[in-house]
């Protein structure tokens, strides 16, 4: 069985470690950017199956990557937003974009793998 690739695009180190160690669990090599345009570097270079961004990220934030990924049509991505918005228009507005989900903070890292197991099981990812 293939490894499946994961980045994930969060400012928040702590978290992305515990979530990179998660999915990790579940078979997944993981690469972490701090920000946008380090997390575009890593998607090009690994071609990853799945994108876990967070919105509110310094030098590109994620709406930012997400238009830049839209303009790239980057296959098979299945990308979660990780976002302290509830507001419906961001939401709208990332799901424009190409997003698959928005997992609204706070929420509990072994949710969100879950999330992916479930999205796995689906053959989504």
């Amino acid at each position: 069985m293939e490894t499946k690739k994961a980045v994930l695009c969060d400012d928040d180190k702590t978290t992305a470690l515990i979530i990179r160690r998660l999915l990790a669990k579940i078979g997944f090599s993981v690469f972490i950017a701090g920000n946008g345009e380090e997390g575009l570097a890593l998607i090009h270079a690994e071609k990853p199956q799945l994108l876990i961004l967070d919105l509110d990220m310094p030098v590109k934030n994620g709406i930012a990557v997400l238009e830049d990924l839209q303009s790239k049509s980057v296959a098979d991505l299945y990308t979660i937003i990780l976002s302290s918005h509830e507001d419906q228009k961001v939401h709208d507005q990332v799901q424009a974009l190409g997003a698959k989900e928005v997992v609204v903070k706070p929420f509990t890292p072994a949710a969100l793998v879950k999330k992916v197991k479930g999205l796995i099981k689906e053959g989504k990812i």
